[in-house]
């Protein structure tokens, strides 16, 4: 691949090297209507080689010119078509020439930094005169061809040295191609070493071939830089640049860096020289195809090629100068907001305090834009070096934690991190304070126990609140994921007040970098007060989210996953699971990876039980739990969730034994107790559910549980067990429709509904006409089948064999109390009063109990 490498010329057109990987996406680029095409890029960026193998693709349909812009081009190539050399020909004789080549021409100068001024004035000037004919130049740095008058004029494509490297994707492919062993693994850490530079590639594609290849950045860089300085620094330019070698070694500090910080640089060397003639030898250094220059919206920003830059910092022989020198440059990319180039020369030096500290100001930008490049770095640290850095150890857990393969990995960084935090907890700096606090709540959320998280999340919280104005430093930025996640945190443990401070704190907050941050906020708001139940406050809440102008993705990932499912919530409860449906189907993608799949599928449980699918859905939730057996990926709370969710949609399926089985009868919690008191409204026990919801009725609930209590609670008024309170259905009614509920009446039998809503008085009707008018599905009815407990279903069974008490108890080995308490449970549900009439009911209850004599 490397341009030193492209082949032989035959017909102008360099043949292929023999490690080639094929490019069809620069194919695309090249393949364009613009008369002028100018590849850029440092020696060994691959451009000779692709615009060889592009040049044969087109062929078939255009004819070719390849020339080679060194000092005998317009004598060897140029003058075949004209008869003289390019600056003694006129612009119409050029044109006639090209236009005799072929109606259509592409004209491909390679090196194009050699031709000189006049030369190129002329060739354009042939260009602008020739129709059919396309120019594609290459040069290291910016050439005569590319003056932005020239680009402009020609409304010429640009391609860049950024767009030449290979992707991840491409250098994959090539270790592959090359039979690399491993290739899969290492090709992330390839990636990181060469910035996707051709040469480097091909360079630590030899050192992974060798018999003891290397396996850490460090080293892998150290292998590409002796590898490719022959290549990069020849000896007929070292010879030439006596005065330009010693300050691009003080400049290598740095991976990037403007003019101003090439004179730091130079001045820590003792090399004095001011921006101008830093500039000027910076473009030196771009001729010579050992960098860069990307265009900021500040100034220019020099880039070295990465092998260059290995090779030149290597040669550094002032140790403490060098250190000096990096720390000048992590502060300036810091400053310029380059937070992997500081990060990482900060592990490069060996200040592990310094690198989590940047981490800790800048944990999103290193979590989100560069995850492969910190894994890679982090993951060559020895154990001791991270657990003694605790919010390091929880970046790269965090990162880990994204590919399912690599979660038990993950899941061990984060107990050292959660370790290491308990010892940091007295650390006197604000920001870290908040950080180490966050830590521990984000590290307990993750292994699956936010209960344990919640106290560290509450402190944190309250260390944000109370900070003062500037006391956070460059953390400040970081604020708004911070209770973002420490929401999360509180949220899965069931402190839903604490957490709705945090998530709307969150989304108050000064967007300093990305506005994903301030959308986290706000999605989580709304999805949390939709599950509670106020849907005109989640309405609103969608509607301040909404408001904004976000990117086109923004709603189907991980910060807008809340937004979505407060979405679908709204569409149910106005009626529509159709909508909610499709809502819902937007999260497919990211069910398996997001930490909030239990809440994905427990509202995909209700539009079932909306719409009728509540037995293929209760199957497809069984599936996905299955699926994430043995991890715990979810809070009890979520857990306790999923098992109300599948209950409801066994109701929903017309079983409402299997209902009760699911949930835990001894739970105090209300959603628990509601669901149970639900399932035996069902089956017809309404002495059951009314104790359930008599041990809930006082506790602490969401609004949606209160209603679905005090919906439970009308259906035995109705049903004559209780005494109706003041106000009654009408007040169920108002209240429902005032939150803008419709789930707690669809989850009741439909005849209770019935009753309920035919009792209602005429006032209510009219005031709630709209509410009303909304129809609601027919899903759950009363039970012809009385739901058993499995110990009440052992003594009927038991019954069939024996009327003795005392011989079920010694057959069961429990007491003859236990039996009598358990007949007596059984003969009130079957509505029977002696053991004859409770065998002829058995069939309703015992599949096996028809085939009796």
């Amino acid at each position: 691949m490397p341009e030193s490498s492209a082949g032989v010329v035959r017909d102008g057109i360099p043949r292929a090297p023999r490690r080639f990987l094929e490019r069809p996406h620069l194919h695309a680029l090249l393949d364009n209507d613009s008369p002028l095409t100018v590849v850029r890029g440092p020696r060994g960026f691959g451009k000779t080689a692709l615009l060889g193998e592009w040049a044969r693709s087109v062929q078939p349909r255009r004819a070719v010119l390849w020339v080679a812009g060194d000092a005998h081009s317009d004598r060897d190539v140029l003058a075949r078509l004209t008869g003289r050399s390019v600056t003694s020909a006129s612009p119409h004789e050029l044109a006639q020439a090209f236009t005799a080549a072929g109606p259509d021409l592409d004209v491909v100068i390679d090196d194009a930094d050699a031709v000189g001024e006049d030369a190129a004035d002329i060739l354009l000037a042939a260009l602008a005169a020739s129709p059919g004919t396309r120019f594609v130049v290459a040069s290291r740095s910016r050439s005569p061809f590319d003056e932005p008058d020239r680009l402009l004029r020609f409304d010429a494509v640009e391609i860049d040295p950024s767009v030449l490297r290979f992707t991840d994707e491409e250098t994959e492919a090539y270790l592959l191609a090359a039979g690399v062993p491993g290739a899969r693994g290492v090709a992330s850490l390839v990636q990181t070493v060469t910035a996707g530079s051709a040469l480097e590639v091909f360079a630590a594609m030899r050192a992974l071939e060798s018999a003891a290849p290397p396996r850490t950045a460090r080293d892998l860089g150290a292998h590409v830089a002796r590898s490719v300085r022959s290549t990069l620094f020849p000896a007929e330019f070292v010879d030439s640049a006596t005065d330009l070698l010693p300050f691009l070694r003080a400049a290598a500090a740095s991976e990037q860096l403007d003019a101003r910080l090439a004179v730091a640089l130079a001045a820590e060397a003792s090399i004095d020289l001011d921006t101008d003639l830093a500039a000027e030898l910076l473009d030196r250094a771009v001729a010579a195809g050992l960098g860069w220059w990307e265009s900021t919206s500040e100034s220019p920003v020099f880039r070295f090629a990465l092998g260059a830059r290995l090779s030149l910092d290597a040669e550094a022989r002032d140790a403490e100068g060098a250190h000096r020198r990096k720390l000048l440059a992590i502060d300036w990319a810091l400053e310029h907001e380059r937070t992997l180039g500081a990060f990482r020369l900060a592990i490069e030096i060996g200040d592990l305090d310094l690198a989590s500290d940047i981490a800790r100001d800048d944990f999103r930008q290193l979590m989100l834009g560069h995850p492969r490049e910190v894994r890679d770095l982090l993951s060559a640290l020895p154990a001791g070096a991270l657990g003694a850095h605790p919010l390091l150890s929880l970046l790269l857990a965090v990162i880990f934690n994204a590919r399912h393969e690599h979660r038990a990995r993950a899941v061990e960084l984060l107990v050292r991190a959660v370790l290491g935090a308990h010892r940091m907890r007295r650390s006197s700096s604000p920001a870290d304070r908040i950080a180490i606090r966050s830590l521990e709540a984000v590290g307990y959320r993750v292994i699956g126990a936010p209960e344990r998280g919640a106290k560290s999340a509450r402190e944190a919280l309250a260390a944000i609140i109370a900070i003062e104005d500037g006391a956070a430093g460059r953390f400040s930025a970081q604020l708004p994921m911070v209770l973002a996640q420490i929401g999360i945190t509180l949220y899965y443990a069931g402190d839903v007040e604490h957490a709705l401070e945090a998530f709307r704190l969150s989304a108050s907050l000064p967007v300093v970098h990305d506005s994903l941050s301030m959308l986290h906020g706000l999605s989580l708001d709304a999805g949390a007060v939709a599950f509670g139940g106020d849907m005109p406050a989640a309405e609103r809440a969608v509607s301040a989210a909404l408001a904004h102008d976000w990117p086109d993705d923004a709603f189907v990932g991980y910060s807008g996953t809340f937004l979505q499912l407060a979405r679908a919530w709204i569409a149910l409860e106005r009626g529509d699971a159709r909508e909610a449906r499709e809502i819902l189907d937007l999260l497919d993608g990211e069910l398996a990876t997001t930490e909030h799949w239990a809440a994905i599928l427990c509202v995909r449980a209700m539009v079932a039980v909306h719409d009728g699918s509540a037995s293929e859905t209760l199957e497809y939730i069984r599936a996905e739990r299955r699926r994430r057996r043995g991890r715990r990926q979810t809070s009890a709370l979520m857990r306790t969730a999923l098992e109300v969710a599948e209950s409801n949609l066994l109701l929903a399926s017309g079983r409402p034994g299997p209902a009760l089985d699911v949930l835990a009868n001894s739970s105090r919690d209300p959603r628990v107790a509601t669901a149970i008191a639900r399932a035996a409204l069902v089956s017809g026990d309404v002495e059951r559910a009314a104790s359930a919801l008599a041990r809930v009725s006082a506790a602490p609930h969401s609004t949606r549980i209160g209603l679905e209590i005090d919906a439970i609670a009308a259906a035995l008024v109705a049903r004559g067990v209780r005494d109706a309170p003041e106000g009654g259905a009408r007040a169920l009614i108002d209240a429902l429709a005032e939150n803008g509920l419709r789930s707690p009446l669809v989850l009741l039998p439909t005849e209770d509904r019935e009753l309920l809503l035919g009792g209602l008085d005429p006032a209510t009707r009219a005031r709630r006409a709209d509410y009303l008018a909304v129809v609601m599905p027919d899903v759950v009815h009363r039970s012809a089948i009385p739901a058993l407990t499995e110990r009440e279903r052992v003594v009927l069974r038991a019954l069939f064999t024996t009327s003795s008490v005392t011989e079920i108890a010694a057959t069961l080995v429990v007491s003859v109390n236990t039996v009598k308490s358990q007949r007596r449970s059984l003969y009130r549900k079957l509505g029977v009063s002696t053991r004859e009439e409770a065998l002829a009911r058995a069939r309703l209850v015992l599949p096996e109990a028809g085939t009796r004599d």
